[in-house]
């Protein structure tokens, strides 16, 4: 397969809250960019926080530009809350339209390469040609289980926070 070729000046790496943020101030200062997500905006709370999973800090502390707590967009008034995984999945996916920024959705980022004009970034779909990277992957990444499991019981379940949706994927007892 051919990739398809594009440029845009800057290119964010992620589309969570700090990728968004970036974007956010970009659009205000009318500068072209583009989003690269591997998943769907908010992807980390969608796939990797269980159903009952709420922020860890209170209302007060989302200090999201225009959209934060306090503002008429923010989906709770009380400052001592604590949005819980399907608020805060909505709130992420509404800022993300309330920017309108170009968002490449379901794309991974296979590598970024320094080059003579700027960076190379090449995805699942394309080849994208940029003067400036914002890299916004989250905290994360991919899981890490040290080696020490391996000592482990294996009638024990090991699973990754990560992984772990509800009480169903746990085994009885």
């Amino acid at each position: 397969m051919v990739k398809k070729q594009i440029s845009a000046p800057i290119v964010i790496i992620g589309a969570g809250i700090a990728g968004l943020c970036v974007s956010f101030y970009l659009t205000k200062s009318q500068i072209p960019h583009i989003i690269i997500e591997k998943g769907e905006v908010a992807n980390t709370w969608i796939k990797e926080r269980w159903e009952n999973f709420h922020l860890v800090n209170p209302n007060w502390a989302m200090k999201i530009p225009e959209y934060g707590f306090g503002s008429e967009y923010f989906p709770s008034k009380n400052p001592d809350g604590f949005l819980n995984k399907n608020k805060t999945i909505d709130y992420i996916q509404s800022f993300a339209k309330y920017i309108g920024s170009k968002i490449y959705t379901n794309e991974n980022v296979n590598s970024v390469s320094k080059e003579s004009h700027g960076y190379t970034i090449e995805t699942t779909k394309r080849i994208i040609n940029t003067n400036s990277v914002v890299i916004a992957s989250g905290a994360f990444g991919d899981s890490y289980i040290p080696n020490i499991n391996s000592e482990l019981n294996k009638n024990v379940l090991q699973i990754h926070s990560s992984e772990y949706n509800n009480v169903d994927n746990l085994p009885e007892g």
